[in-house]
C-alpha cells in the first residue's frame, strides 16, 4: 500500500476552510482503487495551514522533507501551548485545593500519579502511526491528535520515524495537556463504598439534649424516626473525639479528630445502644472525608479541626475546647468543664446513619471498654447558620439527658451502605 500526503486549496480558499468544509487529508492506492477519507477541521492552526498551502508545496517540490515540513508547523503548536501552559498554569496551582477535595488517597499535585498516567495514555496499538499522527498534526485536529496520541509510545510496529524529536514532543505535550482532566475526572468513581476505620488511644466530649421536635424534624428524612425524649422533644447529640491514630480502610493516618452532630432516632435495624441521624460530620482526616463521601455521607475535611483539653485544678478536672471551621457546613464550637473517665469500663455500640437518596449509609462503632468522666458542656455556632436553626439559636448547653468525657482505648467503625 502506498500512501501520500496531498497539498492542494482547502475548500476553495482559506475562508471557506474556516467554514468547515469536508479536508481531503489522505489517499490509500491499492490494486488500482482509490479510498479518500476525510476530516471535519476549525481553528486557528488549521487557517493558518491552510494559507501557507501553496508554500508548503513548493518546500515540498523543492525537496524538503515530511518531517521539516510537520515540524515547521510543529513549531508553532508548540508555541501556543507553551503560552497556554505558562497562562494555566498559574491558575492550575491556585484550584490545587479546590481539586483536593475530589480526590481520594491521592495529592492534586502527586508526581507519581502523572507520570504513571502519562504512560498510560502513551501505550497503546496502532498501525500507519507515522503518516496519520503527521497528518493530523498537519491540520491540528485537537478531537483526533488526543484519541490517536494514545496509540504512539510502546508500539512495537510503530513506524521508526516516530523516534523523531517531533513525534515525542507532542506527545509529551497531549499528555501533559490531557491526562490530568481524565484523572482526576475518574478519581472517586469505582471501588466499593462500604469501608472499615480503627481508632485506638481515643478521648471524647459529648452531649446529649432535648429540643422542640419541630425543630428537628426537617433534618430526619422518611424512613428514620426521632426517638421521643420527652412531650414535644428530640434528641439532641453533639460529639467530638480526638484519637492518638487512626486506619482508614487499612493505611494509617496516624492522630485524627471528628465532631458530629446529630438527631436521636429509633433503631432502623434494632441493633446499637444507640441510634443518631447524622446532620452534621466533620474530621480532619482528609483520606475519612473522602471514603465516607463515596459511601453517600457528605463529610466535610477541615484541617483546623480542634481538640484541646486543658488540665485544671483539681488535677482531675480541666476543660475542653473542640471546634469546626468546615468550607461546606455550618462552622461550631464545642466547649466545656469536665472530670477524668472513672471505671467501671463497658462494651457500647453507637450507629450513625444518613439518607443517600434510596440508600442508607449506617457507620457503626463497635467499642470494647468504655468510661466515662462528667461534663458541663456548650455548643456554639452561628444563629442564621443551619445548625443555628436546629439548636434555636447562637448556643445550647441544655444537655440535661447526658454529658460526659469519655475514654476507649480501641474501638472500629463499619461503615456499609444498604
Amino acid at each position: 500500500m502506498k500512501e501520500r500526503l496531498r497539498f492542494g486549496p482547502v475548500g476553495g480558499n482559506a475562508d471557506k476552510f474556516m467554514a468547515s468544509s469536508p479536508v481531503i487529508y489522505r489517499e490509500q492506492n491499492r490494486g488500482g482503487k482509490s479510498t479518500v477519507k476525510y476530516s471535519r477541521t476549525t481553528g486557528t492552526m488549521p487557517y493558518s495551514v491552510a494559507r501557507q498551502t501553496g508554500e508548503i508545496g513548493i518546500c515540498m517540490a523543492l525537496g524538503a522533507q515530511r518531517g521539516a515540513v510537520v515540524w515547521m508547523v510543529l513549531r508553532r503548536v508548540l508555541v501556543l501551548a507553551g503560552v497556554g501552559l505558562a497562562i494555566i498554569g498559574p491558575a492550575a496551582l491556585s484550584a490545587l485545593q479546590l481539586v483536593k477535595s475530589f480526590l481520594f488517597e491521592t495529592q492534586p499535585n502527586d508526581p507519581g500519579t502523572l507520570a504513571l498516567a502519562g504512560v498510560v495514555l502513551l501505550y497503546g496499538v496502532s498501525k500507519n502511526t507515522e503518516t496519520r499522527l503527521r497528518t493530523l498534526l498537519l491540520y491540528n485536529c485537537p478531537a483526533e491528535v488526543f484519541l490517536f496520541s494514545a496509540k504512539i509510545m510502546l508500539k512495537k510496529d510503530a513506524s521508526s520515524s516516530m523516534n523523531n524529536k517531533p513525534g515525542r514532543l507532542i506527545a509529551a505535550i497531549v499528555s501533559t495537556l490531557f491526562v490530568p482532566a481524565l484523572l482526576l475526572a475518574d478519581q472517586d468513581g469505582g471501588g466499593g463504598r462500604d469501608f472499615s476505620v480503627t481508632f485506638a488511644g481515643c478521648t471524647e466530649a459529648i452531649g446529649f439534649g432535648p429540643i422542640p421536635a419541630a425543630q428537628a424534624q426537617p433534618f430526619v428524612p422518611t424512613g428514620f424516626v426521632l426517638a421521643p425524649v420527652g412531650p414535644g422533644s428530640a434528641g439532641l447529640v453533639v460529639r467530638s473525639a480526638n484519637c492518638q491514630s487512626m486506619t482508614v480502610d487499612g493505611k494509617q493516618e496516624g492522630p485524627g479528630s471528628v465532631a458530629q452532630i446529630g438527631l436521636a432516632i429509633i433503631p432502623p435495624d434494632g441493633t446499637g445502644d444507640v441510634n443518631n441521624y447524622t446532620v452534621v460530620y466533620v474530621t480532619n482526616s482528609e483520606r475519612l472525608a473522602q471514603r465516607l463521601r463515596r459511601a453517600g455521607l457528605p463529610a466535610t475535611s477541615d484541617d483546623g479541626l480542634l481538640y484541646e483539653f486543658t488540665r485544671g485544678v483539681p488535677i482531675n478536672t480541666g476543660e475542653i475546647y473542640a471546634a469546626a471551621e468546615p468550607n461546606k457546613q455550618p462552622a461550631f464550637f464545642l466547649n466545656g468543664t469536665v472530670s477524668d473517665p472513672v471505671p467501671p469500663s463497658f462494651p457500647f455500640t453507637a450507629n450513625w446513619w444518613y439518607k443517600d437518596g434510596n440508600k442508607r449509609v449506617k457507620m457503626s462503632t463497635v467499642i470494647g471498654q468504655l468510661r466515662y468522666g462528667t461534663a458541663q458542656l456548650r455548643v456554639g455556632t452561628g444563629r442564621l447558620s443551619t445548625l443555628g436553626s436546629l439548636i434555636g439559636g447562637n448556643s445550647f448547653s441544655n444537655f440535661s439527658l447526658f454529658s460526659a468525657r469519655g475514654e476507649f482505648v480501641a474501638g472500629t467503625m463499619l461503615t456499609t451502605v444498604q
